[in-house]
């Protein structure tokens, strides 16, 4: 049965793509920067994790350490200093579950109670 995203708790989700290099698959730099309004990047400050969904599956989940910055390469982006989640808890609550995109780099659950 196929396991969806949990909305009880505010996050983030980006879509990433990897790419090979030298033989090894990478995460592009989508997860690394983002264009967002004044309105995603409030969202993206109050979100608890950030996840990162890869062909409609969530494969790895992140927590902020401090708030998104602008990017020095990119003006109209915005970064993080990521934190991987090691709780066993945490990430089996929401690595594999799915989502699909539609199109959109970043999606915003679970901030109807924020």
């Amino acid at each position: 049965m196929e396991k969806n995203i949990p909305k009880d708790v505010p996050v983030m989700a980006v879509v990433i793509t990897k790419t090979k290099a030298d033989g090894m698959l990478t995460y592009d730099a989508v997860r690394r920067a983002w264009k967002l309004s004044e309105g995603q990047l409030e969202k993206a400050n109050k979100a608890k994790y950030v996840l990162a969904i890869e062909d409609s599956t969530v494969v790895d989940i992140f927590e902020r350490h401090g708030e998104f910055y602008k990017d020095e390469s990119e003006e109209d982006r915005y970064s993080f200093l990521p934190v991987p989640v090691r709780g066993a808890g945490i990430r089996s609550r929401y690595i594999g579950t799915r989502y699909r995109s539609c199109g959109q780099a970043v999606i915003f659950l679970g901030f109807e109670n924020v």
